[in-house]
Protein backbone atom coordinates (compact mmCIF):
# COMPACT_ATOMS: atom_id res chain seq x y z
CA UNK A 1 0.00 0.00 0.00
CA UNK A 2 1.47 3.67 -0.66
CA UNK A 3 4.92 2.05 -1.62
CA UNK A 4 5.76 5.46 -3.12
CA UNK A 5 6.10 7.42 -0.25
CA UNK A 6 6.94 4.28 2.01
CA UNK A 7 10.26 4.09 0.15
CA UNK A 8 10.83 7.36 0.13
CA UNK A 9 10.48 8.47 3.98
CA UNK A 10 13.23 7.41 6.37
CA UNK A 11 12.95 6.95 9.55
CA UNK A 12 11.91 9.17 12.17
CA UNK A 13 11.15 9.58 16.25
CA UNK A 14 9.02 10.95 18.50
CA UNK A 15 5.26 9.60 20.02
CA UNK A 16 2.42 10.04 17.59
CA UNK A 17 -0.76 11.20 18.91
CA UNK A 18 -3.56 10.67 16.56
CA UNK A 19 -7.26 12.45 16.38
CA UNK A 20 -8.69 16.03 18.14
CA UNK A 21 -10.34 13.63 20.75
CA UNK A 22 -6.93 12.88 22.11
CA UNK A 23 -6.33 16.46 22.42
CA UNK A 24 -8.77 17.30 23.99
CA UNK A 25 -43.52 3.73 3.42
CA UNK A 26 -44.41 1.11 5.90
CA UNK A 27 -44.42 -2.77 6.43
CA UNK A 28 -47.59 -4.01 7.95
CA UNK A 29 -48.16 -4.66 11.43
CA UNK A 30 -47.04 -1.31 12.62
CA UNK A 31 -47.98 2.02 12.73
CA UNK A 32 -46.20 5.10 11.12
CA UNK A 33 -45.66 8.73 11.70
CA UNK A 34 -43.16 10.87 9.80
CA UNK A 35 -42.30 13.67 12.14
CA UNK A 36 -40.17 15.27 9.91
CA UNK A 37 -38.98 15.22 6.18
CA UNK A 38 -38.39 11.68 5.04
CA UNK A 39 -38.57 10.12 8.45
CA UNK A 40 -40.44 7.41 8.84
CA UNK A 41 -41.33 5.91 12.35
CA UNK A 42 -42.48 2.40 13.11
CA UNK A 43 -44.63 1.66 16.40
CA UNK A 44 -45.17 -1.69 17.63
CA UNK A 45 -47.62 -2.00 20.82
CA UNK A 46 -47.38 -5.62 21.55
CA UNK A 47 -50.39 -4.97 23.82
CA UNK A 48 -52.34 -5.71 20.12
CA UNK A 49 -50.62 -8.33 18.43
CA UNK A 50 -47.24 -9.91 17.87
CA UNK A 51 -46.92 -7.36 15.18
CA UNK A 52 -45.02 -10.58 13.18
CA UNK A 53 -42.23 -10.64 15.11
CA UNK A 54 -40.66 -14.50 15.56
CA UNK A 55 -38.50 -15.71 18.65
CA UNK A 56 -35.74 -17.77 18.72
CA UNK A 57 -33.05 -18.80 20.77
CA UNK A 58 -29.14 -19.43 19.96
CA UNK A 59 -25.65 -20.00 21.96
CA UNK A 60 -26.78 -23.58 23.29
CA UNK A 61 -26.11 -26.91 21.88
CA UNK A 62 -28.05 -28.25 18.60
CA UNK A 63 -29.00 -31.30 20.72
CA UNK A 64 -29.94 -29.02 23.97
CA UNK A 65 -33.46 -30.31 24.97
CA UNK A 66 -35.93 -27.25 25.17
CA UNK A 67 -36.87 -28.44 28.94
CA UNK A 68 -33.72 -28.10 30.32
CA UNK A 69 -33.01 -25.17 28.95
CA UNK A 70 -36.69 -23.48 29.66
CA UNK A 71 -36.96 -21.90 26.27
CA UNK A 72 -40.45 -20.26 26.39
CA UNK A 73 -41.92 -17.32 24.11
CA UNK A 74 -45.42 -16.18 22.96
CA UNK A 75 -48.10 -13.70 23.28
CA UNK A 76 -48.35 -13.86 26.82
CA UNK A 77 -50.27 -11.88 29.62
CA UNK A 78 -47.72 -9.24 31.21
CA UNK A 79 -47.11 -9.22 35.67
CA UNK A 80 -50.37 -7.73 36.62
CA UNK A 81 -48.47 -5.04 38.12
CA UNK A 82 -48.01 -3.64 35.33
CA UNK A 83 -51.87 -3.80 33.67
CA UNK A 84 -51.98 -7.95 32.58
CA UNK A 85 -52.32 -6.81 29.16
CA UNK A 86 -50.37 -9.42 26.26
CA UNK A 87 -46.51 -8.26 25.31
CA UNK A 88 -44.10 -10.60 23.57
CA UNK A 89 -42.54 -13.31 26.86
CA UNK A 90 -39.50 -14.64 26.27
CA UNK A 91 -38.07 -17.05 28.96
CA UNK A 92 -34.36 -18.88 28.81
CA UNK A 93 -31.98 -20.80 31.14
CA UNK A 94 -28.26 -19.84 30.88
CA UNK A 95 -26.76 -23.13 31.12
CA UNK A 96 -23.66 -22.72 28.70
CA UNK A 97 -21.88 -19.34 29.82
CA UNK A 98 -24.56 -17.69 27.19
CA UNK A 99 -27.70 -17.40 26.23
CA UNK A 100 -29.32 -15.36 23.38
CA UNK A 101 -32.80 -15.05 22.82
CA UNK A 102 -34.81 -12.83 20.62
CA UNK A 103 -37.37 -11.76 18.23
CA UNK A 104 -37.11 -10.41 14.75
CA UNK A 105 -39.14 -9.75 12.09
CA UNK A 106 -38.85 -8.14 8.43
CA UNK A 107 -40.55 -4.30 7.24
CA UNK A 108 -40.79 -3.31 3.70
CA UNK A 109 -41.55 -0.09 2.50
CA UNK A 110 -38.77 2.26 3.04
CA UNK A 111 -36.90 3.19 -0.16
CA UNK A 112 -34.38 0.87 -1.69
CA UNK A 113 -30.65 0.95 -1.69
CA UNK A 114 -31.33 3.98 0.76
CA UNK A 115 -29.22 4.86 3.94
CA UNK A 116 -31.27 5.23 7.11
CA UNK A 117 -29.86 6.24 10.80
CA UNK A 118 -31.99 3.92 12.72
CA UNK A 119 -32.75 4.79 16.41
CA UNK A 120 -34.29 2.03 18.74
CA UNK A 121 -36.82 3.16 21.95
CA UNK A 122 -37.58 -0.40 23.75
CA UNK A 123 -39.71 -0.95 26.20
CA UNK A 124 -40.07 -4.02 28.15
CA UNK A 125 -40.73 -5.50 32.15
CA UNK A 126 -37.78 -6.90 33.90
CA UNK A 127 -37.72 -8.35 37.47
CA UNK A 128 -33.75 -8.41 37.91
CA UNK A 129 -33.10 -5.18 39.88
CA UNK A 130 -29.43 -3.52 39.71
CA UNK A 131 -26.87 -4.77 41.81
CA UNK A 132 -28.51 -8.63 42.41
CA UNK A 133 -25.57 -11.03 42.62
CA UNK A 134 -26.13 -14.74 40.40
CA UNK A 135 -24.41 -17.82 39.45
CA UNK A 136 -21.74 -17.12 36.41
CA UNK A 137 -22.86 -12.85 36.54
CA UNK A 138 -25.65 -10.87 37.80
CA UNK A 139 -29.44 -11.59 36.82
CA UNK A 140 -29.41 -7.62 36.11
CA UNK A 141 -26.38 -6.49 35.05
CA UNK A 142 -24.75 -9.14 33.23
CA UNK A 143 -28.22 -9.72 31.23
CA UNK A 144 -27.31 -7.15 27.84
CA UNK A 145 -30.04 -6.45 25.66
CA UNK A 146 -29.31 -5.79 21.97
CA UNK A 147 -31.01 -4.19 18.87
CA UNK A 148 -30.34 -3.97 15.30
CA UNK A 149 -31.76 -3.38 11.31
CA UNK A 150 -29.98 -5.40 8.95
CA UNK A 151 -30.46 -6.38 5.63
CA UNK A 152 -29.42 -10.12 6.15
CA UNK A 153 -32.17 -12.27 7.76
CA UNK A 154 -31.32 -13.45 11.49
CA UNK A 155 -31.20 -16.87 11.80
CA UNK A 156 -29.20 -19.48 13.66
CA UNK A 157 -26.63 -21.65 12.11
CA UNK A 158 -24.57 -24.76 13.03
CA UNK A 159 -21.26 -23.91 13.77
CA UNK A 160 -18.01 -26.65 13.92
CA UNK A 161 -19.14 -27.62 17.42
CA UNK A 162 -23.16 -28.52 16.72
CA UNK A 163 -23.88 -24.97 18.54
CA UNK A 164 -26.40 -23.35 17.28
CA UNK A 165 -24.81 -19.74 16.76
CA UNK A 166 -26.49 -16.42 14.80
CA UNK A 167 -25.27 -15.55 11.62
CA UNK A 168 -25.34 -11.76 12.31
CA UNK A 169 -22.55 -10.06 13.94
CA UNK A 170 -23.81 -9.19 17.17
CA UNK A 171 -20.62 -9.84 19.91
CA UNK A 172 -20.84 -11.13 23.14
CA UNK A 173 -22.20 -10.03 25.70
CA UNK A 174 -21.42 -6.33 26.87
CA UNK A 175 -19.90 -5.89 23.63
CA UNK A 176 -21.20 -4.23 20.64
CA UNK A 177 -21.48 -6.13 17.72
CA UNK A 178 -21.47 -4.46 13.89
CA UNK A 179 -25.12 -5.40 13.13
CA UNK A 180 -26.80 -5.71 16.98
CA UNK A 181 -25.37 -2.64 19.68
CA UNK A 182 -26.10 -3.16 23.19
CA UNK A 183 -28.61 -0.80 24.57
CA UNK A 184 -28.14 -1.11 28.40
CA UNK A 185 -29.13 -4.20 30.43
CA UNK A 186 -32.28 -5.52 31.82
CA UNK A 187 -31.46 -3.92 35.41
CA UNK A 188 -34.89 -2.21 37.14
CA UNK A 189 -33.79 0.43 39.93
CA UNK A 190 -31.83 -0.82 42.95
CA UNK A 191 -33.90 -2.29 45.43
CA UNK A 192 -36.79 -2.52 43.87
CA UNK A 193 -38.89 -6.22 43.95
CA UNK A 194 -41.38 -7.81 40.73
CA UNK A 195 -41.29 -6.86 37.31
CA UNK A 196 -40.59 -3.10 36.61
CA UNK A 197 -41.08 -1.32 33.49
CA UNK A 198 -37.67 -0.56 31.97
CA UNK A 199 -37.20 1.67 28.65
CA UNK A 200 -33.64 1.71 26.85
CA UNK A 201 -32.83 3.68 23.65
CA UNK A 202 -30.22 3.97 20.90
CA UNK A 203 -27.36 6.91 21.15
CA UNK A 204 -28.35 10.25 19.28
CA UNK A 205 -26.14 9.08 16.18
CA UNK A 206 -28.14 5.55 16.12
CA UNK A 207 -26.67 3.08 13.74
CA UNK A 208 -26.64 4.02 9.85
CA UNK A 209 -27.96 1.06 7.58
CA UNK A 210 -28.30 0.43 3.85
CA UNK A 211 -31.56 -0.91 2.61
CA UNK A 212 -32.07 -3.93 0.29
CA UNK A 213 -33.16 -3.52 -3.12
CA UNK A 214 -36.83 -4.12 -2.43
CA UNK A 215 -36.70 -1.74 0.22
CA UNK A 216 -36.80 -4.17 3.11
CA UNK A 217 -35.07 -4.49 6.49
CA UNK A 218 -34.94 -7.01 9.36
CA UNK A 219 -35.38 -5.23 13.05
CA UNK A 220 -34.24 -7.60 15.62
CA UNK A 221 -34.00 -7.26 19.35
CA UNK A 222 -32.77 -9.76 22.37
CA UNK A 223 -30.71 -10.45 25.52
CA UNK A 224 -27.31 -11.67 25.92
CA UNK A 225 -26.71 -13.18 28.77
CA UNK A 226 -23.77 -13.62 31.62
CA UNK A 227 -25.72 -14.83 33.58
CA UNK A 228 -26.04 -18.36 34.34
CA UNK A 229 -29.82 -18.82 35.37
CA UNK A 230 -33.44 -18.63 34.01
CA UNK A 231 -34.35 -14.97 32.40
CA UNK A 232 -38.33 -13.91 31.80
CA UNK A 233 -38.82 -10.46 30.00
CA UNK A 234 -42.05 -9.07 28.45
CA UNK A 235 -41.51 -7.16 25.39
CA UNK A 236 -44.21 -4.11 25.84
CA UNK A 237 -43.58 -1.36 23.18
CA UNK A 238 -40.86 -0.71 20.16
CA UNK A 239 -40.31 2.44 18.33
CA UNK A 240 -38.10 2.37 15.58
CA UNK A 241 -37.34 5.86 13.68
CA UNK A 242 -35.66 5.76 10.22
CA UNK A 243 -34.34 9.00 9.18
CA UNK A 244 -32.48 9.24 5.62
CA UNK A 245 -28.50 9.58 5.67
CA UNK A 246 -27.00 11.23 2.19
CA UNK A 247 -23.66 9.35 1.97
CA UNK A 248 -20.65 10.25 -0.36
CA UNK A 249 -19.92 7.62 -3.25
CA UNK A 250 -16.42 8.04 -2.53
CA UNK A 251 -14.80 7.26 0.48
CA UNK A 252 -11.88 6.45 2.42
CA UNK A 253 -11.19 2.82 2.59
CA UNK A 254 -7.37 2.26 4.15
CA UNK A 255 -4.68 4.69 5.63
CA UNK A 256 -0.94 4.25 6.70
CA UNK A 257 2.35 6.15 8.85
CA UNK A 258 5.67 5.36 9.17
CA UNK A 259 7.81 6.17 11.64
CA UNK A 260 11.15 5.58 13.20
CA UNK A 261 11.04 4.07 16.96
CA UNK A 262 13.47 3.75 19.67
CA UNK A 263 12.81 1.19 22.33
CA UNK A 264 10.45 2.64 24.76
CA UNK A 265 9.08 5.56 22.40
CA UNK A 266 5.34 4.43 21.12
CA UNK A 267 3.10 5.52 17.88
CA UNK A 268 -0.07 5.96 17.99
CA UNK A 269 -2.66 6.09 15.24
CA UNK A 270 -5.80 6.75 15.65
CA UNK A 271 -9.45 7.15 13.35
CA UNK A 272 -13.37 7.56 14.16
CA UNK A 273 -16.59 6.28 12.17
CA UNK A 274 -19.85 7.80 11.56
CA UNK A 275 -23.31 5.45 12.23
CA UNK A 276 -21.96 2.59 14.05
CA UNK A 277 -19.45 -0.11 14.24
CA UNK A 278 -17.36 -1.24 11.70
CA UNK A 279 -14.53 -3.53 11.74
CA UNK A 280 -11.02 -2.76 10.34
CA UNK A 281 -7.17 -4.91 9.49
CA UNK A 282 -4.72 -3.20 12.12
CA UNK A 283 -1.33 -3.84 10.47
CA UNK A 284 2.27 -2.90 12.06
CA UNK A 285 4.67 -3.55 9.93
CA UNK A 286 8.43 -4.05 10.71
CA UNK A 287 10.24 -7.17 9.88
CA UNK A 288 8.17 -6.82 6.94
CA UNK A 289 9.48 -3.71 5.78
CA UNK A 290 12.54 -5.74 4.61
CA UNK A 291 11.18 -6.69 1.57
CA UNK A 292 11.38 -3.04 0.70
CA UNK A 293 14.87 -2.27 1.70
CA UNK A 294 14.16 -0.87 5.22
CA UNK A 295 15.29 -1.37 8.44
CA UNK A 296 12.17 -2.24 10.23
CA UNK A 297 11.59 -2.43 14.28
CA UNK A 298 12.40 -5.95 15.42
CA UNK A 299 9.25 -6.77 17.39
CA UNK A 300 6.35 -4.55 16.93
CA UNK A 301 3.39 -5.22 19.42
CA UNK A 302 -0.10 -3.50 18.52
CA UNK A 303 -2.80 -2.44 21.16
CA UNK A 304 -6.53 -1.18 20.48
CA UNK A 305 -7.83 2.09 22.90
CA UNK A 306 -11.45 3.05 22.40
CA UNK A 307 -11.23 7.09 22.20
CA UNK A 308 -11.25 8.57 25.31
CA UNK A 309 -10.25 5.00 27.43
CA UNK A 310 -6.31 4.25 28.56
CA UNK A 311 -7.08 0.72 28.53
CA UNK A 312 -6.45 -1.49 25.42
CA UNK A 313 -9.61 -4.13 24.40
CA UNK A 314 -7.27 -6.02 22.68
CA UNK A 315 -4.03 -6.18 21.15
CA UNK A 316 -1.18 -8.66 19.65
CA UNK A 317 2.28 -9.34 19.32
CA UNK A 318 3.00 -11.63 16.46
CA UNK A 319 0.15 -12.10 14.08
CA UNK A 320 -1.50 -15.22 13.53
CA UNK A 321 -1.23 -16.76 9.68
CA UNK A 322 -5.03 -17.25 9.53
CA UNK A 323 -5.20 -13.53 8.93
CA UNK A 324 -3.40 -14.10 5.91
CA UNK A 325 -6.58 -14.43 3.50
CA UNK A 326 -8.00 -11.61 4.79
CA UNK A 327 -4.00 -9.68 3.87
CA UNK A 328 -4.79 -10.72 0.19
CA UNK A 329 -8.55 -9.83 0.37
CA UNK A 330 -7.93 -6.00 1.32
CA UNK A 331 -4.75 -5.64 -0.90
CA UNK A 332 -2.37 -5.74 1.42
CA UNK A 333 1.11 -6.91 0.39
CA UNK A 334 1.79 -10.60 2.11
CA UNK A 335 3.91 -10.71 4.97
CA UNK A 336 6.44 -14.07 5.62
CA UNK A 337 4.53 -16.82 8.01
CA UNK A 338 6.07 -16.52 11.32
CA UNK A 339 7.29 -13.39 10.87
CA UNK A 340 7.53 -10.66 14.12
CA UNK A 341 5.11 -7.95 12.57
CA UNK A 342 1.79 -7.93 14.69
CA UNK A 343 -1.95 -7.61 13.08
CA UNK A 344 -5.33 -8.08 14.38
CA UNK A 345 -9.05 -6.95 13.08
CA UNK A 346 -10.78 -4.82 15.90
CA UNK A 347 -14.30 -3.48 15.65
CA UNK A 348 -14.21 0.49 15.83
CA UNK A 349 -17.26 2.09 17.23
CA UNK A 350 -16.94 6.11 17.14
CA UNK A 351 -13.12 6.18 17.85
CA UNK A 352 -10.07 3.96 18.75
CA UNK A 353 -6.38 4.23 18.53
CA UNK A 354 -3.57 2.19 17.59
CA UNK A 355 -0.78 2.03 19.98
CA UNK A 356 2.56 0.60 18.59
CA UNK A 357 6.02 -0.81 19.96
CA UNK A 358 9.01 -1.41 17.94
CA UNK A 359 11.01 -3.49 20.37
CA UNK A 360 14.18 -4.06 21.69
CA UNK A 361 16.17 -1.68 19.39
CA UNK A 362 15.23 1.22 16.81
CA UNK A 363 13.85 0.83 13.54
CA UNK A 364 10.50 1.46 11.37
CA UNK A 365 7.55 0.83 12.06
CA UNK A 366 4.46 1.28 8.94
CA UNK A 367 1.13 1.14 10.51
CA UNK A 368 -1.70 0.32 8.00
CA UNK A 369 -5.46 0.53 8.77
CA UNK A 370 -7.99 -1.21 6.33
CA UNK A 371 -11.58 -0.78 6.61
CA UNK A 372 -12.58 -5.26 6.83
CA UNK A 373 -16.09 -4.86 7.14
CA UNK A 374 -19.41 -3.25 8.18
CA UNK A 375 -22.05 -1.72 6.53
CA UNK A 376 -20.31 1.00 3.64
CA UNK A 377 -22.58 3.90 5.04
CA UNK A 378 -20.74 3.84 8.06
CA UNK A 379 -17.65 5.83 6.14
CA UNK A 380 -14.78 6.82 8.08
CA UNK A 381 -15.45 10.23 9.82
CA UNK A 382 -11.49 11.77 9.72
CA UNK A 383 -8.30 9.99 11.09
CA UNK A 384 -4.56 12.13 11.69
CA UNK A 385 -0.88 11.44 12.93
CA UNK A 386 0.83 13.46 15.32
CA UNK A 387 5.04 12.81 15.53
CA UNK A 388 7.87 14.54 15.22
CA UNK A 389 8.66 16.35 12.28
CA UNK A 390 12.12 16.50 11.12
CA UNK A 391 13.81 17.70 7.63
CA UNK A 392 13.98 16.26 4.09
CA UNK A 393 13.30 12.25 3.98
CA UNK A 394 12.23 13.12 7.91
CA UNK A 395 9.13 15.27 7.60
CA UNK A 396 5.93 13.48 8.94
CA UNK A 397 3.91 11.68 5.68
CA UNK A 398 0.62 10.14 6.48
CA UNK A 399 -0.96 8.27 3.68
CA UNK A 400 -4.54 7.36 2.75
CA UNK A 401 -6.73 5.51 -0.13
CA UNK A 402 -10.12 7.30 -1.73
CA UNK A 403 -12.29 3.87 -3.03
CA UNK A 404 -16.06 4.00 -4.48
CA UNK A 405 -16.83 6.10 -7.58
CA UNK A 406 -16.61 9.94 -7.77
CA UNK A 407 -15.10 12.25 -5.67
CA UNK A 408 -14.13 13.44 -1.93
CA UNK A 409 -14.02 16.81 -0.18
CA UNK A 410 -11.53 16.57 2.33
CA UNK A 411 -10.59 19.40 5.22
CA UNK A 412 -6.53 18.83 5.84
CA UNK A 413 -4.83 20.16 8.48
CA UNK A 414 -1.00 20.80 9.33
CA UNK A 415 -0.77 21.66 13.21
CA UNK A 416 2.13 22.64 15.27
CA UNK A 417 1.46 26.25 17.30
CA UNK A 418 -2.52 24.62 17.73
CA UNK A 419 -0.95 21.78 19.92
CA UNK A 420 0.57 23.83 22.38
CA UNK A 421 -2.63 24.72 24.44
CA UNK A 422 -3.03 21.01 24.90
CA UNK A 423 0.26 20.64 27.01
CA UNK A 424 2.35 19.53 23.92
CA UNK A 425 6.22 20.66 24.22
CA UNK A 426 8.11 21.61 21.26
CA UNK A 427 5.28 22.14 18.83
CA UNK A 428 6.46 22.99 15.39
CA UNK A 429 6.46 27.10 15.20
CA UNK A 430 5.53 26.96 11.35
CA UNK A 431 4.31 24.17 9.77
CA UNK A 432 3.97 24.31 5.94
CA UNK A 433 1.21 21.41 4.87
CA UNK A 434 1.15 19.78 0.70
CA UNK A 435 -1.43 16.80 -0.55
CA UNK A 436 -0.09 14.80 -3.18
CA UNK A 437 -1.60 12.32 -5.71
CA UNK A 438 1.99 10.35 -6.64
CA UNK A 439 4.56 12.65 -7.58
CA UNK A 440 1.70 15.43 -8.63
CA UNK A 441 1.11 18.61 -6.07
CA UNK A 442 -2.52 18.91 -5.39
CA UNK A 443 -2.61 21.67 -3.49
CA UNK A 444 -0.41 23.18 -0.27
CA UNK A 445 -0.87 25.92 2.47
CA UNK A 446 1.64 27.74 4.70
CA UNK A 447 -0.42 29.75 6.99
CA UNK A 448 -4.04 28.33 7.21
CA UNK A 449 -7.02 31.31 6.15
CA UNK A 450 -8.95 32.32 8.34
CA UNK A 451 -11.83 31.44 6.28
CA UNK A 452 -11.75 28.05 6.94
CA UNK A 453 -12.54 28.32 10.62
CA UNK A 454 -16.52 27.84 9.54
CA UNK A 455 -15.23 24.42 8.38
CA UNK A 456 -12.98 23.42 11.74
CA UNK A 457 -16.47 23.83 13.35
CA UNK A 458 -18.54 21.76 10.71
CA UNK A 459 -16.32 18.84 11.27
CA UNK A 460 -15.56 19.39 14.83
CA UNK A 461 -12.15 20.24 14.23
CA UNK A 462 -10.61 22.59 17.54
CA UNK A 463 -10.02 25.96 16.64
CA UNK A 464 -7.20 27.32 16.29
CA UNK A 465 -5.91 31.15 17.22
CA UNK A 466 -6.52 33.87 14.49
CA UNK A 467 -3.27 34.12 12.55
CA UNK A 468 -1.59 31.40 13.90
CA UNK A 469 0.92 29.74 12.10
CA UNK A 470 -0.82 26.69 11.70
CA UNK A 471 -1.49 25.29 8.15
CA UNK A 472 -5.06 24.19 6.77
CA UNK A 473 -6.77 23.13 3.26
CA UNK A 474 -9.46 22.12 1.76
CA UNK A 475 -9.28 19.87 -1.18
CA UNK A 476 -11.46 17.50 -3.78
CA UNK A 477 -10.20 14.49 -4.28
CA UNK A 478 -11.23 11.46 -6.92
CA UNK A 479 -11.96 7.92 -5.83
CA UNK A 480 -10.13 4.77 -6.84
CA UNK A 481 -6.69 6.59 -6.17
CA UNK A 482 -3.96 7.11 -2.82
CA UNK A 483 -2.46 10.29 -1.43
CA UNK A 484 -0.16 11.19 0.63
CA UNK A 485 0.17 14.31 3.12
CA UNK A 486 3.39 16.10 4.06
CA UNK A 487 3.92 17.74 6.80
CA UNK A 488 7.37 20.28 7.61
CA UNK A 489 8.45 22.90 8.79
CA UNK A 490 9.16 26.43 7.12
CA UNK A 491 12.74 27.11 7.08
CA UNK A 492 14.04 23.39 7.44
CA UNK A 493 12.52 23.80 11.45
CA UNK A 494 11.38 20.73 13.30
CA UNK A 495 9.06 19.69 16.39
CA UNK A 496 6.06 18.08 17.10
CA UNK A 497 3.28 18.08 14.41
CA UNK A 498 0.07 16.92 13.68
CA UNK A 499 -1.94 15.76 10.29
CA UNK A 500 -5.38 15.83 10.42
CA UNK A 501 -7.43 14.73 7.78
CA UNK A 502 -11.09 15.51 7.77
CA UNK A 503 -14.06 14.03 5.75
CA UNK A 504 -16.50 17.53 4.30
CA UNK A 505 -20.26 16.78 4.36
Amino acid sequence: MLWGWVRSLAGSSGVLLVGSALFFAVAPFGRATSPSAGEVRLVYDFAESTHGFVADFVDLPKDASPGLYDLRSGHSPRPTNLGGAPALMISGSNRSDDLFMYWTRRVTGLQPRATYRTRFVLEFASDAPSGSVGIGGSPADSVFVKAGATVAEPRRVEDKDGWWRLNLDKANQSVSGLDLPVLGTVATPPGTSGYQRVVLTSSAEGEWVTTDDSGALWLTFGTDSGFEGTSTLYYTRLEVAFTPVEVASARLTNLSVRAGLSPGQTLIAGTTVAGGGKRFLFRAAGPALAAFGLVGAPDPALALVPAGQTVPIDGNDNWATSLAPEFARLGAFAWASGSRDAALLGDVRGGVTAQVTGGSARGTVLLETYAAAGDLARPWRNFSARHRVGVGDDILIAGFVVGGSGSLRLLIRGIGPGLTPFGVADALSDPQVAVFRGTTSLVANDNWPSALAERFAQVGAFALAPGSRDAAVEVEVDAGASYTVHLSGVGRTIGEGLIEVYVLP
